[in-house]
């Protein structure tokens, strides 16, 4: 699994949830970090900030989809959550 956030914080979180519950973690600082590891590895998921410098969320699935890296239905999106109110 790719867990794409730029917020340390925020990462280091949402990674020790997903590895209590066995999952390997590989992590990415942004959208273009996040297209260089899926040229390179394979992952059944990734969890996509929206709101990151160099390359969003929404920049990097665009180019992710278009070189057919990962399954379309395979990225989730984590939004701030003044953004789900």
């Amino acid at each position: 699994m790719l867990v794409v956030e730029d917020v340390k914080v925020n990462l280091m979180l949402i990674t020790k949830v997903l590895e209590k519950y066995g999952l390997r973690v590989d992590a990415a600082a942004n959208g273009k970090e996040a297209v260089k590891m899926l040229e390179q590895f394979d992952y059944d998921l990734v969890f996509m900030d929206c709101q990151m410098p160099e390359m969003d969320g929404f920049e990097a699935t665009k180019v992710i989809r278009k070189m057919k890296l990962i399954k379309e239905n395979h990225i989730q999106r984590l939004l701030p959550s003044r953004l789900m109110q």
